[in-house]
């Protein structure tokens, strides 16, 4: 595995923070001056935490691949009595026949009953499970509890160091606990087993963007080129532009990811701040009011600083 040594930069502060789309939670904002309405300073770019991984939970594991690789042996049919719990329902009544679609579902004995259609629910995979722990290890990250995450897909990679899913919980982890090193040589190998990995690509770009953004902004080019969809990458190439100062470009990659993700208020947050930064007054209230109704409408009110944004919108009226 190749252990590329970069930091992340952090942004100086005398102006605002993006914030990624992927990122429920912002960078904590501990150069914002908030003392008085006259000294308060613009929030800053932030790109916040990533969330966890969406990739499907289906997709087979180590373990799994393991036992369905080994051969097969063939065995006599084995006939065994199914025990009456009364938990068996008639399968006819759950089906999409029009003519039984009201229908309520009916309890069967198949003792009784041994020619009905009956439907039996089990449960698909054990607490100790690699899926299970990667679901736990999912729902640790959307909740903040990047110290958790961590401890679960650093166990988990011990048991299967090639899934896919394991790696980039993993990348993501280590990146919200401030392991940038560690995070981006566990993107990279990600991307050697998954080269179309768009997730691991822009997480991984985002951290190298300020030290190398030329090289950043050349492959997320790349990549935009080839996923002209995908919000993530449009939100990132405007990070990118904003870090090597180009704001009419990163101003119109945010638009196009606020375009793609209009339910994410972390765009509008991003286009403010830099609006903010730049001097245009009156589109930085304008983003800056947008980015406080859609995170009030659909993320609750916690994906962006709402009282950073507060305090700079008494500022801005003022003027």
């Amino acid at each position: 595995m190749n252990k590329s040594i970069l930091t992340l930069l952090c942004c100086s502060f005398l102006t605002p923070t993006i914030v990624l789309a992927q990122e429920d939670t912002p960078l904590p904002f501990e150069d914002v001056i908030v003392n008085s309405i006259e000294d308060a300073a613009p929030p800053r770019l932030t790109e916040g935490t990533v969330a966890a991984p969406e990739t499907s939970l289906n997709e087979p594991v180590a373990e799994e691949q393991a036992a369905e690789s080994a051969p097969v042996q063939q065995a006599e049919p084995e006939v065994r009595a199914i025990p009456h719990s009364g938990l068996y329902y008639d399968a006819d009544s759950l089906g999409p026949n029009p003519l039984t679609a009201n229908k309520v579902p009916r309890e069967v004995d198949p003792k009784y009953e041994p020619g009905s259609r009956f439907v039996v629910v089990q449960k698909g995979a054990g607490s100790g499970t690699l899926q299970a722990q990667i679901v736990a290890g999912k729902r640790a990250i959307s909740l903040g509890r990047h110290s958790s995450a961590l401890e679960i897909f650093e166990g988990l990679y011990e048991r299967a160091p090639s899934s896919r899913q394991v790696l980039l919980g993993l990348a993501i982890s280590q990146q919200n606990n401030g392991f940038t090193e560690s995070a981006i040589a566990t993107y990279e190998e990600l991307l050697e087993i998954d080269p179309n990995n768009i997730e691991a690509s822009v997480n991984m770009l985002g951290l190298i963007k300020v030290r190398y953004p030329a090289v950043a902004f050349r492959r997320l080019k790349e990549l935009w080129d080839k996923n002209p969809q995908s919000a993530s990458i449009a939100a990132q190439l405007g990070l990118t532009s904003a870090s090597s100062g180009n704001v009419p470009d990163a101003l119109r990659y945010l638009g196009i990811a606020a375009s793609l993700e209009p339910h994410n208020a972390s765009h509008f947050y991003n286009m403010a701040v830099l609006s903010d930064q730049a001097g245009a007054t009156h589109d930085a209230i304008n983003f800056y009011q947008k980015a406080l109704e859609v995170d009030v409408t659909y993320a609750g009110g916690r994906s962006i600083p709402r009282e950073d944004v507060y305090d700079r919108l008494s500022f801005l009226r003022r003027l």
